[in-house]
This record gives structure tokens, sequence and C-alpha cells, in this order.
């Protein structure tokens, strides 16, 4: 069964690998605050930085999009034949969230 939200996939990671937020916070490069908060489901999905959420994972050794999501990656990535991963003009507003996304 499929942990439902990001603190107990992060939880029972953490469990699994028999860490404690201190060690996770250290790995990560944040504070036993943040990870408190992920464990205890105090953030929400759209505010979260990607450099937390990399740093967190591999702290972890857990796929980033899998602690994010509960959906792993695939493992070969995108399948590029795909239609839905067709050619598309390139929006302003995704260049702008990308930018965003690298630089938090």
């Amino acid at each position: 069964m499929t942990a439902r939200t990001i603190g107990s996939r992060l939880s029972a990671r953490m469990d699994e690998r028999n860490l404690h937020a201190a060690e996770v916070a250290r790995r990560a490069r944040t504070s036993e605050v943040t990870v408190s908060n992920w464990i205890n489901d105090n953030i929400h999905v759209d505010h979260v930085k990607a450099t937390t959420l990399l740093g967190i994972a591999d702290a972890v050794d857990m796929d980033p999009r899998y602690l994010l999501l509960g959906e792993p990656s695939p493992i070969y990535g995108i399948n590029e034949s795909s239609p839905a991963y067709s050619s598309q003009d390139l929006k302003p507003d995704t260049l702008t969230l990308a930018f965003q996304l690298a630089t938090d």
C-alpha cells in the first residue's frame, strides 16, 4: 500500500533507513524545523522548493517524484513517442516557472 501523504512517505522511508529528523536535516542541508514540517504534512505541494525537495529526497535515498506526489518516476524517462510529449510551443509562463524552480 502506498503512503498517502508526503509526511507518511518521508516518515516511512526514514524508519526504513533508521534516520532521525536531525540527520535528514544535516544531509539535506536544511533545518530540523523544515524536515519536521514535511513529516507532519505542514507543507503544500504547490509551495515546495525544488532544492528542498531534492535535498530531502537525496538525504533519505528516495525518488523525489515519489516523495512529492506518490508516483514513481519512469525507469527510462519520458516515452517520447507518446503524443502527450509531442513538441509544443513554449509558453512564457512555463519558462518563468521553470526558472523560478531552478533558482529556489
